[in-house]
């Protein structure tokens, strides 16, 4: 998703700066792990963007994630797969159950 607002982010300054180019040009923030930024790491994080995108854009089930990540010769675990979409879906319902922001 960061990598959506970064884009969008320079589309909306493309005629003039609306958005302080510091800010789209800042390196990543401290809430990943140091370790986090590894390749290997890097590569899981897009199968995991990739994962959710499936699910949040296409409404796609944990099996139909599997089948295509699998077409796609990625290692998939249906288990974390169904575990990661629980949390996801947890989190929304706390979203939801937010009040209104002032803003």
């Amino acid at each position: 998703m960061k990598t959506r607002v970064y884009a969008l982010s320079r589309y909306a300054n493309r005629e003039r700066e609306v958005i302080p180019r510091a800010t789209i040009e800042k390196p990543p923030s401290a809430e990943l792990r140091p370790a986090s930024a590894t390749p290997t790491r890097c590569r899981r994080t897009r199968y995991s963007i990739q994962s959710l995108e499936a699910y949040v854009e296409r409404y796609a089930s944990a099996e139909q994630i599997v089948d295509e990540r699998k077409a796609a010769g990625h290692p998939v675990d249906l288990a974390l797969v169904r575990r990661v979409l629980q949390l996801v879906e947890r989190s929304e319902y706390k979203r939801q159950q937010q009040r209104p922001s002032s803003k």
